[in-house]
């Protein structure tokens, strides 16, 4: 568990679940006794009208209420307990941020720098360090997914329960507390409704396609990913109808000292027919030529670019997202591509917008042993 749960417990998520606290209070009046939605001052009041009804209502409120504080005060003498035994046992700066970065998720339009200066400012806080620690011990995750569970409402209690159900009889590996806290996120909820109908692909198209770009640094960087994003887009492509021909797609890759995406560009132009290069993140490429660019990338200063014109075998099971903007198809995590003709220098320096080398590279998507 990472800073993702820090913020659902201690930042303004936590709003969000309480808003999803009023909404199963509600719920309870409702469903149970025909009794008209009301905000929560209002189902106060209604208890003091109805005898039976409300002594029922009563104790059910005063039980969540008084649990979901008990919790919350369990976890919060964990951590102040934690963080005073280890205050004085705290890494450098430069070792939180590098601890923090795979952590980091991109959001749409932003780059690499981004994550990093997000990581940074998380990195100059000590007890940053040590909430990121806390959250990891079996304890603090215990009680955060229970804070997590009570304020869901009933429906996204359901929904949570139904697609444990479905990961579960798949047999697949999954952070319970990830899962519950990704519910209280609209595009993720999205997600995990479709996962509890038990569906992964759509007419070629991998479930969460388009949101892969957020744990591909982290994937890059060869960290632990735990997300339950990454866990759908798995199955999906386990299970996604494989091509029914040979296609060509194609990517644009630039790169940076910064992420050492550089070096990957530079083994790219120099590689030799027969080379095999890995892509540990989920790659994106476009059916349509001119679509393939770079995308949240960054790119130093007089470093080189490369268009991957990719052969993909029929049989390769990829996500179909033509429907998309940029025409997209999506390669699974770790995917293996072969040189197939040395890399030509294409665009030279100078002779074209971008002022940098640009190289044509002919590539095959290797189709994974069974």
């Amino acid at each position: 568990m990472g800073l993702k749960a820090l913020r659902i417990i201690e930042t303004g998520a936590v709003k969000i679940a309480e808003r999803a606290y009023e909404t199963r209070l509600n719920k309870l009046c409702s469903v149970g006794f025909g009794i008209k939605p009301q905000p929560i001052g209002d189902v106060v009041e209604i208890m003091g009208r109805k005898s039976c009804e409300n002594q029922f209502i009563k104790r059910t409120f005063n039980s969540i209420e008084e649990e979901l504080k008990f919790l919350k005060e369990t976890y919060e003498k964990e951590r102040i307990k934690f963080f005073e035994i280890h205050k004085n046992n705290t890494p450098s700066e430069e070792e939180r941020f590098r601890a923090f970065l795979p952590l980091m998720r991109r959001q749409y339009g932003c780059n690499y720098n981004s994550i990093a200066q997000e990581a940074k400012f998380y990195a100059k806080d000590p007890n940053n360090w040590l909430a990121y620690i806390f959250n990891k011990t079996p304890i603090a995750n215990e009680l955060a997914l229970k804070i997590t569970l009570k304020q869901m409402s009933p429906e996204n209690l359901e929904l949570y329960n139904n697609a444990k159900k479905v990961f579960e009889s798949r047999k697949l590996k999954y952070n319970e507390l990830d899962l519950a806290q990704s519910i209280f996120h609209p595009n993720d909820k999205e997600l995990i409704e479709s996962v509890a109908r038990g569906e992964f692909s759509f007419w070629g198209e991998v479930l969460g396609h388009g949101q892969a770009y957020r744990v591909n640094d982290a994937l890059r960087m060869g960290a632990n990913v735990d997300d339950t994003l990454r866990v759908i887009l798995d199955e999906g492509f386990r299970t996604v109808e494989p091509l029914e021909e040979t296609r060509l797609v194609y990517r644009a890759v630039q790169g940076g000292k910064a992420d050492n995406s550089l070096d990957f560009i530079n083994k790219l132009v120099n590689a030799k027919e027969g080379d095999v290069f890995v892509d540990k993140g989920y790659s994106y490429s476009s059916f349509v030529e001119n679509c393939a660019r770079p995308c949240n990338s960054i790119s130093d200063f007089s470093t080189p670019w490369a268009k991957l014109n990719i052969i993909v075998p029929k049989g390769a099971r990829v996500s179909d997202g033509r429907d998309y903007a940029q025409r997209e198809l999506l390669f699974p995590r770790n995917a293996e591509f072969k040189v197939i003709e040395k890399p030509e220098l294409k665009y030279p320096a100078g002779e074209h917008c971008k002022g940098e080398d640009g190289y044509e590279i002919l590539l095959e998507y290797i189709l994974p042993k069974a």
